[in-house]
């Protein structure tokens, strides 16, 4: 056994420095020392992307509030309010003298004016709950009825 260990630290003088003068445990330190300085790097930039990704959630929380604040909206219930405004709108409703689901016999509200119609439907793209497309189809709509 004790030839073993011989081999294995036939490099090392016996008060611990290599036969070039050098201290192995030195040349540890330094590895070590680079490793640490990576691992701590590595922190400072998690650390800093966290921060950005957490400012511009913020960022864009403030942004959607406000937007929602200045078309009059309720910014915690923005979807909902834009869901109502739809199925409440003149676009849903049904044509003029078609019963209602649970209303058989009884004709439909009129829904407005065109203008108003037509009004509506510019608020509704202008708030996102419609696309241009809708937007148009139900513009052609409105302006081909009798």
């Amino acid at each position: 056994m004790f030839s073993s260990l011989m081999l294995l630290a036939e490099d090392i003088v016996i008060d611990g420095t290599l036969e070039d003068g050098t201290d192995p445990m030195s040349e540890f330190d330094k590895n070590f020392d680079q490793v640490s300085n990576t691992v701590n790097i590595g922190f400072v930039v998690v650390g800093i992307a966290l921060v950005v990704i957490l400012g511009f959630g913020i960022f864009a929380g403030v942004r959607n509030y406000r937007a929602a604040k200045r078309h009059g909206m309720d910014p915690f219930a923005v979807e909902t309010e834009l869901a109502g405004r739809a199925y409440n709108s003149a676009l849903l409703a049904p044509p003029p003298g078609a019963a209602q689901p649970g209303q058989a016999g009884q004709p439909a509200q009129h829904a407005g004016t065109k203008t108003e119609r037509l009004q509506e439907i510019e608020d509704m793209y202008r708030n996102g709950a419609i696309t241009s497309s809708e937007r148009q189809r139900a513009r052609d709509a409105i302006l081909t009825e009798d």
